[in-house]
C-alpha cells in the first residue's frame, strides 16, 4: 500500500542535518506506538533517513582549486576544495586565508583547521 507524501522545506530552513519520520495516528485519539521486528518499542515515530539541508553556496568561489583529502580514523572525511589570498604578498604584511571544505558528515570529535 504506496503512501506518497510531499514536504516542501520552508526557504529560511537553517543548514543541518535532519530525520524524516513516520509515524501513523487517528483524529483525536493518540499516536500509534511503533516496534522493530522483534517487538521491541520504538516510540511514536520511527527514523526513515536523515536529510542534510545544505549551506547556501558561498558568495565567492576559491580562486585558486584544490582536491585534498583528510581522513579521520574510521570517521568523517574532509576535502579542501580551494583557498582564496586577500592582501599583499610581503614582508611583514598580513595576508588573509580563506579555505573551502566539504565534509562527507559530521566529525567525532572537535578539531582545529590550519593553515600556516
Amino acid at each position: 500500500m504506496p503512501d506518497c507524501h510531499v514536504l516542501t522545506l520552508p526557504a529560511d530552513r537553517t543548514p543541518g542535518l535532519y530525520w524524516l519520520v513516520a509515524g501513523v495516528f487517528e483524529r483525536n485519539f493518540p499516536y500509534w506506538t511503533a516496534t522493530d521486528p522483534t517487538g521491541n518499542p520504538l516510540g511514536e515515530t520511527t527514523p526513515i533517513a536523515a536529510l542534510k539541508v545544505p549551506l547556501p553556496p558561498p558568495d565567492d568561489a576559491p580562486a585558486q582549486t584544490l582536491d585534498a583529502t583528510f581522513q579521520e580514523p574510521g570517521g568523517v572525511t574532509l576535502r579542501l576544495l580551494g583557498y582564496t589570498l586577500q592582501g599583499e604578498l610581503a614582508p611583514g604584511a598580513a595576508v588573509q586565508v580563506r579555505l573551502f571544505w566539504q565534509s562527507d558528515g559530521p566529525a567525532q570529535r572537535a578539531y582545529t583547521l590550519f593553515c600556516t
